[in-house]
């Protein structure tokens, strides 16, 4: 049986590898035990190694060891859920021994059940900007050092009041004035000094402390505007008064314009590895989605073939009764026939509606049989002529608890999975059967039981085909998500990942077994409904007492055929019938003083629906016994919740025969 694919295969690794190539900066996609997955080539340019060399390797390997400490106490706070994302700077080893400054920006990406699946790296290489900063330490070093005097580099000096004294050949340079012009002028109004706190507080540091360093905006003689990295030095008189400030100046505009960039650069990829993290879990969504699709596509091939053949039975018959209409007894004949094949489209409504319910798990009481021999039904025509469908149930088998729709999807892929497995044709058989709950741990081989399960007992089914089979490495990563041996655009691999979550979140388990030449086998277990005696609410049975008086049905349906048909169908039965063709025509009976027994009404009806009707009809008659006939999936709980409606009433689901609605009206 083949199996469904895993992100990366459904998103195409070709794709991803194209776009990691494209990419910039180093970008890459690392397990949760540290091995490189991917690498784009800007990251193996960096490090000096290919990506078949990276992937035998781990980003433990490649980092510097004083920086590993910081790095893991990281990863660990991101598996935990303390922190969706960090940064730090680090020291890569590269494969010639040299060390490599990064800037490194992780994210976790996590199932659709939470649980981590992998790391996305972004790598920004930072030794130019590291050279620059330990530059620029260096520098800063040296002018305390050697600028004692005002005629090394870019200095100046001023009295207290900021008259320029001196202006050195550097000062010159960076600014554009002549000593000429700058003496005598006040340096501030010069320069048009931009202090980053108000100039009090530099002058009572330069004061207190003797000497103040930072940066100051300063502008140009030609308007341009710089950065520079000032140090001023407090000179005093004899007395110890403050007679002059000396003042080393280094341009550090272009230096702060890259870390500025880098930054904003920073920034930028957060917001991509943000942005595409986002995009994952949207794509993981709508790949959910399209596997439920793809199972409601199977399942439509045998559909159409099955609604065909009761249309051709009906059509043929009506046709046959026209022909024979002086003939009772073919009559009969095909009118029965005409009924079967309605039954049997009524049937086939029935399990696309309860296969069509989605959203949260609604368990109900299943027949195992009954359901099994309904998937055999469908895919008999679904998958094709060569591969033959069995469904075999243990008797007196009791009814499990699940999600309808939800197991008939699982059950459908698990057929599709078949299918594929079996591409020359083969067998492929559903059964059912009993089994106890392992004491225990929880755990029994490879089959995750529940810790606290709600029954000892449970209901087995296996579906089993005579396939390939598959090999112990890919039967290990199977019910993976995304995980997928068939080709791209064969499936969306969340089948099998799918059928496990539904079956744990079901109280029960899952079990898939295979050999190579020897086909597969898949088991859910479910849990069990206690048995209980069944019990009659008013101790009727739906059948009047031969005296009883006829009971007056108000019908409402806007359809005119099935108005006629059901008017004859009841009025047959032994009822007195008031027919409407509306919710209005039916409350206008009612406002004429009628007697009315039951009303039976239509849901879907244009203006007035029979939800609407019911509640009317109330605020009139507030006993008014009322059925309801719909062919949509709801309950009546769903529907009753849905509107306000005074008192109960009986839900009937069409296609329903004369008998049916007779029997529900005299239960009442």
């Amino acid at each position: 049986m083949t199996v469904a694919p895993c992100a990366e295969a459904a998103l195409a690794e070709s794709e991803t590898r194209l776009r990691l190539a494209t990419v910039g900066v180093g970008v890459a996609h690392v397990g949760l035990d540290g091995r490189w997955l991917l690498a784009s080539t800007r990251l193996c340019e960096m490090l000096g190694y290919t990506e078949a060399e990276l992937r035998l390797r781990t980003f433990q390997d490649l980092t510097y060891p004083d920086d590993l400490g910081t790095d893991l106490d990281q990863v660990h706070r991101l598996l935990a859920g303390e922190i969706q994302t960090y940064s730090m700077e680090k020291r890569y080893i590269r494969r010639e021994g040299t060390l490599l400054w990064i800037e490194l920006t992780v994210s976790l990406v996590r199932g659709e059940d939470g649980a981590p699946r992998h790391f996305i790296a972004v790598v920004q290489d930072i030794q130019t900007r590291k050279a620059a900063e330990s530059t620029l330490v260096e520098n800063e070093r040296r002018l305390r050092d050697l600028l004692t005097t005002l005629d090394l580099g870019a200095s100046m000096a001023r009295d207290m009041d900021g008259t320029i004294r001196h202006w050195s050949k550097g000062c010159e340079r960076l600014y554009g004035w002549t000593a000429a012009e700058a003496v005598g002028c006040v340096s501030h109004d010069l320069l048009r000094t931009v202090f980053p706190v108000p100039l009090a507080e530099i002058e009572s540091a330069l004061e207190r402390c003797g000497e103040w360093t930072g940066e100051l905006q300063h502008t140009t003689r030609n308007g341009r505007e710089v950065i520079a990295a000032v140090r001023k030095v407090l000179r005093r008189d004899d007395a110890g008064r403050p007679a002059a400030v000396m003042e080393s100046l280094a341009d550090v505009t272009a230096q702060r314009k890259a870390e500025a960039k880098l930054l904003a650069l920073n920034e930028g990829l957060e917001a991509q590895v943000r942005e595409e993290v986002a995009a994952r879990v949207a794509a993981q969504a709508r790949l959910a989605h399209a596997q439920r699709m793809e199972a409601l596509g199977q399942l439509a091939g045998g559909i159409a073939h099955d609604f065909n053949n009761v249309l051709q039975a009906v059509t043929g018959g009506a046709d046959l009764i026209v022909q024979c209409a002086s003939d009772a007894k073919q009559v009969a004949h095909w009118a029965r026939r005409i009924s079967a094949s309605a039954e049997r489209g009524a049937a086939i409504t029935g399990r696309l509606l309860a296969f069509a319910r989605r959203g949260n798990l609604r368990t109900e009481t299943i027949d195992p049989a009954l359901l099994l021999e309904s998937m055999r039904e469908i895919l008999a025509h679904t998958l094709g002529d060569a591969i033959e469908v069995r469904a075999q149930a243990a008797p007196n088998l009791p009814v499990l608890l699940a999600d309808r729709g939800q197991l008939e999807t699982v059950l459908v892929n698990l057929a599709t999975n078949a299918r594929d497995a079996m591409p020359s044709g083969g067998l492929l058989v559903f059964s059912a059967g009993l089994d106890r709950w392992p004491h225990g741990d929880g755990n029994e081989g490879t089959v995750r039981w529940p810790a606290h399960p709600s029954s000892k007992r449970y209901l087995r089914l296996s579906v089993t085909d005579t396939g390939k089979g598959m090999t112990p490495d890919i039967l290990a990563r199977v019910t993976e998500p995304f995980f997928t041996t068939k080709p791209r655009g064969k499936g969306t691999g969340l089948g099998l990942a799918m059928a496990k979550g539904f079956a744990e979140q079901s109280d029960g388990a899952l079990k898939i077994e295979s050999a190579p030449g020897q086909g597969t086998t898949v088991t859910l277990w479910f849990p069990i409904v206690p048995e209980e005696p069944s019990l009659s609410p008013d101790g009727r049975d739906g059948s009047p007492s031969s005296d009883a008086p006829r009971r007056r049905i108000l019908l409402v349906d806007d359809d005119a055929i099935v108005h006629e048909v059901l008017v004859r169908q009841l009025e047959r039965e032994g009822f007195d019938v008031l027919a409407a063709n509306s919710g209005a025509e039916a409350l206008a009976i009612l406002d004429a003083g009628e007697t009315v027994d039951v009303l039976v009404s239509d849901l879907s009806m244009p203006g007035m629906d029979g939800l609407a009707l019911i509640h009317e009809a109330r605020q009139r008659r507030q006993k008014l016994q009322a059925i309801l006939l719909t062919g949509i999936a709801a309950g009546a709980a769903e529907l009753a919740s849905a509107r306000p409606i005074s008192g109960n009433f009986s839900l009937l689901r069409k296609p329903a025969t004369s008998k049916e609605i007779a029997e529900r009206i005299n239960a009442m």
